[in-house]
């Protein structure tokens, strides 16, 4: 096994990344192993140099893992390596928006915990409402 190469912060996933794994059969703290470890998964050659280039330096690092038929899961990890983030590609909308609102929120005592499976009490809230719901209770983790 190779050594782990960076700081991965916070470990954040959304709900769609976690059922796509969960309907997969992927356990996606292997995936998180993978790229801590270098392996970049299904990227191309020009991206995986760009990642080799970026673990050392404060820049963005993406692996892109394949995990069933049409179902792909990235791994980013931050340029300030504060959080590594599993999510469908089709989630990056999502998490900008949650990124943007989490640090509007900060000064009103919100903070971004996690991004996790839906439960009966958020089962009917908006994505990023689910979240600032989830971070009200949760606010020990972010010490």
């Amino acid at each position: 096994m190779k050594s782990k190469r960076f700081p991965l912060g916070r470990l954040l996933a959304t709900p769609g990344a976690l059922r796509a794994c969960e309907d997969s059969g992927v356990n996606p703290l292997n995936l998180i192993d993978r790229h801590w470890s270098g392996d970049w998964g299904d990227l191309p050659e020009e991206d995986k140099k760009e990642n080799e280039f970026a673990v050392d330096k404060q820049l963005r690092i993406l692996s892109a893992y394949v995990i069933a038929l049409d179902v792909k899961i990235w791994i980013i990890t931050e340029a300030d390596r504060s959080a590594t983030t599993i999510l469908l590609p089709e989630n990056i909308r999502e998490i900008c928006e949650i990124r943007i609102k989490a640090s509007a929120q900060k000064s009103r005592g919100f903070f971004i915990c996690a991004i996790t499976r839906l439960t009966p009490a958020t089962q009917g809230l908006a994505p990023l409402q689910r979240i600032l719901v989830l971070c009200k209770k949760q606010r020990e983790c972010f010490h």
